[in-house]
C-alpha cells in the first residue's frame, strides 16, 4: 500500500494531497494509510482554486474519528457521522480509483470515503450498485444538495418499461421515467395502462 508517487505532503498531520485540473472543474484528493489507503476527493466547479482547509478538516476529523472507532468494513457501507450538513460517511472500497489523476498511470486498491445525506444511498445494495450511484449523484461535490433515492414499481405501454419489484432509483431516474410514461398516456384516446408508483425516502440534510 503506497501514497501515489504525484501525491505531496497535506498540512494536516498523516495526510497527502494531490489535485487535477480542467477547464470546468478541480479535483482533490487526500490520502492517508490506513488498512488499505483512505481517499477523499473534493470537486471544485469553475476555475482552477485552492482547497479550503477551513471546509475540509471537520471531514477529515469524522473520518479520523470513523477510523478510530469501526472503521469501514466491507467492500461498501454507510456509517452514521454527522458532519456540515450531512448525516452519514459512506465508503466504497475498489481496486481502482474513482479520482484518477490524468496520465498518472497509478493503481491501487483505494476505499474512497465521502460525506453523503441518508436519501442518496442505501447499504443494502450491492457494491457495483453503490459504486455506480455515488458517481450519478457526484458525491464529490460537497457544495450538493440531496438527490435522494426512490423505490418504484412500474408497467409502461408501448414503450415496455417494466419493474414488477421494488427498486431502488434515483430521483433523476424517476423522473424520466415518469416523464416516458406521461407521454404514453398524453397519446391514449383509452384507459392508460401504464402506471409508476414510488415510496420515497424521508427528508434528510438541510431539508429536515
Amino acid at each position: 500500500m503506497e501514497y501515489p508517487v504525484y501525491s505531496i505532503p497535506y498540512e494536516r498531520a498523516g495526510w497527502r494531497t494531490a489535485s487535477s485540473a480542467t477547464q470546468m472543474s478541480t479535483f482533490h484528493a487526500l490520502y492517508r494509510k490506513y488498512d488499505e489507503l483512505i481517499c477523499f476527493g473534493v470537486e471544485q466547479a469553475g476555475p482552477v482554486r485552492e482547497l479550503d482547509s477551513q471546509v475540509v478538516a471537520p471531514i477529515l476529523s469524522a473520518i479520523e474519528t470513523q477510523m478510530l472507532d469501526e472503521g469501514f468494513p466491507g467492500d461498501h457501507g454507510l456509517s452514521p457521522r454527522r458532519v456540515f450538513k450531512f448525516d452519514l460517511l459512506g465508503h466504497v472500497s475498489k481496486d481502482e480509483p474513482l479520482l484518477t489523476m490524468a496520465g498518472s498511470g497509478w493503481s491501487n486498491r483505494v476505499i474512497h470515503v465521502f460525506p453523503c445525506f441518508a436519501c442518496e444511498l442505501s447499504a443494502a445494495w450491492s457494491t457495483q450498485r453503490f459504486a455506480s450511484v455515488m458517481r450519478e449523484i457526484k458525491v464529490f461535490d460537497i457544495a450538493r444538495k440531496p438527490a435522494p433515492y426512490i423505490e418504484i414499481k412500474m408497467c409502461g405501454g408501448k414503450s415496455r418499461l417494466l419493474i414488477e419489484k421494488w427498486s431502488h432509483e434515483t430521483l433523476r431516474s424517476t423522473l424520466i421515467f415518469a416523464r416516458i410514461l406521461a407521454e404514453e398516456h398524453a397519446l391514449r384516446s383509452s384507459k392508460p395502462r401504464g402506471a409508476l408508483f414510488s415510496n420515497a425516502p424521508g427528508r434528510c440534510g438541510e431539508d429536515r
